[in-house]
């Protein structure tokens, strides 16, 4: 699928679900929550996701950090399904 871009309004949040998951949440402009994934985390992971990430940021990131390459690469993966199911605003 071709890659899109993302409005810089739209924020990928991770939230802990138990030991070692993260459930990732997209956050519109209008401050609703959509579930996006789960995923196993590293520490350095959960700390740049907690507080929210724009997806146009994280998706072109570049890391020695394995577990955050392996979320850039998932990222990369899924966002496309993630836009047409949830009809995200896109950039021109």
């Amino acid at each position: 699928m071709k890659r899109k871009n993302i409005s810089n309004k739209i924020k990928l949040v991770g939230v802990k679900r138990n030991f070692r998951t993260i459930d990732f949440y997209i956050i519109g402009p209008g401050g609703e929550r959509l579930y996006a994934f789960t995923k196993n985390y590293t520490e350095k992971v959960y700390e740049i996701c907690k507080k929210g990430i724009r997806i146009n940021d994280l998706r072109t990131r570049k890391s020695r950090d394995k577990g955050m390459m392996n979320l850039v690469k998932y990222t990369n993966y899924i966002m496309p399904y993630l836009y047409e199911y949830y009809e995200l605003a896109a950039v021109s």
